[in-house]
């Protein structure tokens, strides 16, 4: 800093922090020159020259302070710029006194405007802004110039060059009032949101859409629920139809079994009259013969005891037939573990006299027993059903020699027996109809036999039974597990 003081020059140095350093005065000489140009002498500058110099430095200083402070504000603004540009938002300025916008360039392209080409005034604002929008971008402008709110912000469509609407994001506020809090300029941004609304649509249509899903499965589940509670109720209506059913099943099976042995009995007390045909003459005979020998005077002691024997043995032949019989048509209450093997000697036993009657010849073969569980007697009754079909067809068709075959054999963990014979086998347009109840393929047959025998071995005994034919007659297959086995 220097001052001028007369023809001393007062200079204070200034440090680099704008401290005052210490004082020095300098004197001030210029040199004084005659008319021919030489030097003569010195003197002092004059006070219009140093005022002067005073007045340009102080200028350059000012000048030298407003560049500096246009470099930062073009710094400033530049960072500003770049924040902006970097964010994608635009910048305007508002004076409130003129109702003049100053808009960024950014601002006038994101509408695809050149910046010129946007007029800088308010109502050239107003006339991009939505008619439906503009009621509410005006109450939030207003509450803020009011100090109702703290800032702006606001969301609003505006119009682009192209005829198009954008969502922009409109943010700002007060930066200067007067001495009476008047605004006088705001400042802010606007963003452009076009796509976040674009999301924000489709996301509440997508969620309109769910909602109506929802109510719809909603309503659905309902309807499923009443449907459900319906059909439940059906289905318990349909149980106790079916346990009805089933029972009344059941009682018919056991009418038919019921029939079933009542027509085997009447074939039974047949082989009964085959088996007790010869004792009976036996019988007749032995009397005669005691009453001759009586009338003869022949009858002695030992001849009395002999032929008395010989009596007793006849009746126990015949007790023991009844006692066969007897037992075979007595109903099994549990289920047991038997002999396969034996059922077949006991039901061969019962027709072998018949058989023998009709000539139809009667063999079993067995490499071993089997042990099954289950109900003998009912077993037994199968067989003699079997028996008794085979030995019809053979007597119906009269093809030779009537031969009937039981084979028994244990075949992957069951018990299998087969009747064989050759009385001409199953027709096959009636083959898978041979288990049907009160379908026979005799003129006086019943129809419910073989439905006896499947009945009795598939659902009293869990086992299975079929049929096939073989060379010139057909082959019944009976199956139970073995009793080791359960």
């Amino acid at each position: 800093m220097a001052v001028l003081n007369g023809d001393r020059l007062l200079v204070r140095e200034e440090t680099r922090d704008g401290e005052q350093g210490p004082r020095h005065f300098i004197t001030l000489k210029f040199p004084t020159y005659d008319a021919d140009g030489q030097v003569n002498g010195v003197c002092g500058m004059s006070t219009d020259i140093s005022e002067r110099i005073l007045a340009e430095r102080e200028l350059r200083r000012a000048k030298e302070a407003a560049e500096a402070s246009e470099r930062d504000k073009a710094a400033s603004e530049e960072r500003l710029n770049l924040v902006l540009d970097g964010a994608q938002d635009a910048f305007w300025d508002w004076d409130l006194v003129h109702d003049q916008v100053d808009f960024s360039s950014h601002w006038a392209a994101m509408l695809g405007y050149r910046r010129e080409e946007l007029e800088p005034y308010g109502d050239s604002w107003e006339r991009l802004v939505h008619p439906e929008d503009m009621p509410e971008v005006m109450e939030k402008i207003q509450a803020h110039l009011e100090g109702r709110s703290p800032f702006i912000e606001v969301e609003y469509r505006v119009r682009t060059k192209s005829g198009d609407w954008k969502w922009i994001l409109d943010r700002g506020k007060i930066v200067v009032r007067d001495a009476d809090g008047k605004p006088l300029r705001a400042a802010g941004t606007h963003a452009d949101i076009t796509r976040r609304k674009m999301i924000e649509e489709e996301l509440q249509t997508k969620s309109a859409l769910l909602k109506q899903e929802i109510n719809q499965r909603i309503m659905a589940q309902a309807e499923l629920n009443e449907k459900q509670e319906e059909l439940e109720m059906l289905n318990r209506s349909l149980c106790d139809q079916v346990e009805k059913s089933v029972a009344d099943l059941r009682r018919k099976d056991q009418v038919l079994i019921s029939q079933g042995r009542q027509a085997a009995m009447g074939e039974m007390i047949g082989n009964i009259a085959h088996q007790w045909r010869q004792p009976l003459n036996a019988l007749a005979m032995l009397i005669t013969n005691l009453q001759f020998a009586w009338r003869d005077g022949d009858l002695s002691d030992d001849y009395l005891e002999e032929s008395a024997a010989v009596a007793h043995r006849l009746i126990q032949k015949m007790s023991t037939t009844i006692n066969d019989f007897r037992d075979f048509f007595s109903p099994d209450k549990t289920m047991t573990t038997f002999s396969a093997l034996q059922q077949i000697r006991q039901a061969v036993a019962l027709v072998e006299t018949a058989f023998k009657a009709n000539e139809v010849v009667i063999a079993a073969e067995a490499e071993g027993d089997c042990l099954l569980k289950g109900f003998p007697n009912e077993y037994s009754q199968v067989l003699l059903n079997l028996l008794g079909n085979a030995k019809d067809a053979i007597l119906h068709t009269r093809k030779g020699s009537g031969q009937v075959l039981i084979i028994l054999a244990a075949e992957g963990g069951q018990g299998v027996v087969r009747v064989r014979d050759n009385g001409g086998g199953v027709p096959d347009g009636i083959m898978d109809k041979i288990f049907d109840p009160y379908f026979s393929t005799k003129s006086m047959g019943t129809g419910i036999g073989l439905y006896m025998s499947k009945t009795i071995i598939e659902r009293n005994m869990n086992g299975t039974i079929s049929v096939r034919n073989v060379n010139d007659g057909c082959e019944f297959s009976v199956a139970l597990p073995l009793a080791e086995q359960l």
